[in-house]
């Protein structure tokens, strides 16, 4: 049986890490130290606190809804079923009031912007409750045998949290217990502990043999540093697969009528160009499209406005239209979302006001008949009307949905 922290690093695979790069335009390397950072720290948190109810919870929505089968989804920006945030939900009940400053210590460690550790983080999480769901609705575990085991594999992981964390989520215990079983001795006894018939003419010789074995080791190490700087993949990839060679985040994709357009890897554009020429949209029934919704976060309106798009908006919106122009026969649903600023009457007005923006956008560059549009108002809206005007714009989206 695999190790549980084993099994999750398997999960996150290297594509999925190029994914969250692409849909939060960072770094790799950015990426994969707040992979090592947060793995462990949510694992030594998860311990501290144990089976609660809403943990339980968290992990028992994250098995009912196959998240672990929807990872790609999740690390593509766009969630699972019912908007349910089950990342969020899980480290919420782990961490409770120390969530925003564990976020925060992740975008310091890692160098993300705060809203993107704040993300990723939350896509880490749903990981996590992945991996556990999984494991009790299809492999027959109890939470209470897992947690058994992930006390006894603490090991793998403990060693990995760092003092900072260990201080803010209260993992003294944890993370000393694990030095604790794992002090050596020391290499080279001192004086008083020596027999005396060690202070003949051998000494030297001892001597000699720890100074060799400093300079190889010295040298071992300067061939090492060598090596990681032609290195392809990243020095920071430690545990994680190594990363693929990608010679740019940006690149042309041909669409079927021949025009092509330059989209980010594994952005919204290549995904839905994807699930547009695959089986599964082909063969799919308008009851299973009717909760399948991708998000356009590259698509953000100004606050209060339903006619002003932040500033980088515009490529990504000419390039839906001409995906939509490429699938003339393809029909959706425009979905619109406002923050928590506001009454929710206001909020509803703006959030269909923005969706129809979007589609006479559309329907100016020639895409006809293929739009209709809903507003969700405030209703799906994570941060709260007081929260930073970075995360707020989070909230005020355009989603879309395919309809036959």
């Amino acid at each position: 049986m695999m190790r549980i922290y084993d099994s999750l690093k398997q999960m996150l695979i290297p594509e999925l890490i190029l994914k969250a790069s692409g849909v939060l335009h960072e770094d790799e390397p950015k990426m994969v130290k707040a992979v090592h950072m947060i793995f462990p720290s949510m694992l030594g948190g998860l311990l501290k606190t144990g089976a609660t109810p809403e943990v339980a919870k968290a992990i028992d929505d994250a098995g009912r809804l196959q998240v672990a089968a929807h990872l790609e989804d999740i690390f593509g920006g766009h969630g699972v079923k019912d908007h349910m945030n089950v990342g969020e939900r899980f480290e919420n009940a782990v961490l409770g009031a120390k969530t925003a400053k564990f976020r925060d210590m992740v975008a310091t460690h890692s160098g993300l912007k705060p809203a993107n550790a704040d993300r990723f983080t939350n896509w880490i999480c749903a990981t996590i409750a992945a991996y556990f769901g999984n494991e009790i609705f299809h492999h027959n575990e109890t939470l209470e045998g897992l947690m058994g085991r992930l006390s006894k594999e603490k090991g793998d992981f403990a060693s990995h949290i760092s003092a900072g964390v260990s201080s803010l989520l209260g993992l003294g215990a944890i993370v000393g217990t694990h030095h604790a079983t794992h002090k050596t001795t020391p290499a080279h006894p001192t004086a008083k502990h020596e027999p005396e018939k060690k202070k003949g003419g051998w000494g030297w010789l001892v001597w000699l043999l720890v100074i060799l074995a400093v300079l190889f080791l010295l040298f071992y190490w300067w061939r090492c540093c060598d090596r990681k700087k032609e290195a392809a993949v990243p020095a920071a990839v430690e545990h994680v697969v190594a990363q693929p060679v990608v010679e740019s985040k940006w690149h042309d994709l041909t669409l079927p009528n021949g025009v092509r357009i330059n989209v980010l890897r594994g952005s919204l554009e290549d995904q839905l160009v994807g699930f547009l020429n695959s089986d599964e949209y082909k063969n799919a029934t308008e009851a299973q499209l009717k909760d399948r919704w991708f998000h356009i976060e590259t698509i953000e309106f100004k606050f209060g406005s339903s006619t002003e798009l932040v500033p980088g908006s515009d490529k990504h919106l000419k390039n839906f239209e001409q995906i939509l122009k490429a699938y003339p026969t393809m029909k959706l649903r425009l979905a619109g979302y406002a923050d928590k600023v506001g009454s929710d009457a206001a909020n509803m007005k703006l959030s269909e006001a923005r969706a129809n923006f979007i589609r006479t956008q559309m329907e100016k560059a020639g895409v006809k008949d293929q739009i209709t549009t809903q507003g969700f108002g405030e209703h799906y809206a994570k941060f709260p009307a007081d929260a930073s005007e970075e995360l707020r714009s989070r909230d005020r989206d355009i989603a879309l949905r395919f309809v036959k």
